[in-house]
C-alpha cells in the first residue's frame, strides 16, 4: 500500500495514510488497543510493562521506535518502526 504525500514549501513531504475502508465488524474478536511508546522498555519503566500486559479485555499492541531489554520484558505484540536512513538529510534539506 502506497502512502499519499502532500508537498509543502522547500520540497518537504509529509506522508499521510490513505482513507480507511470499513469492512464490517466481527463481533467475536476483541477490540484492538494500540499504544505508542518511544522506547520500549527501559529498566525503570516497569509500570508501563504492567499496564501493557495487564489489559485482558482488549488486544493490546505496542508501537515503538526503539526496543530495549527484550529478555526482561517479553511481549509478543510489539512493532518496531525504524527511522529511514535518509531522515537526517531530509531534516537538513527542509530547514535549509
Amino acid at each position: 500500500m502506497r502512502l499519499a504525500t502532500k508537498s509543502f514549501s522547500r520540497k518537504c513531504r509529509i506522508a499521510s495514510a490513505p482513507p480507511a475502508v470499513f469492512t464490517g465488524a466481527v463481533l467475536d474478536k476483541q477490540p484492538v488497543l494500540v499504544s505508542f511508546v518511544a522506547t520500549f522498555l527501559k529498566r525503570e519503566m516497569l509500570h508501563v510493562y504492567r499496564q501493557v500486559t495487564g489489559i485482558e479485555r482488549y488486544e493490546n499492541w505496542v508501537i515503538t521506535r526503539r526496543l530495549e531489554n527484550e529478555r526482561l520484558f517479553p511481549s509478543s505484540r510489539v512493532v518496531c518502526l525504524h527511522r529511514h536512513p535518509m531522515r537526517l538529510l531530509q531534516r537538513v534539506w527542509c530547514r535549509g
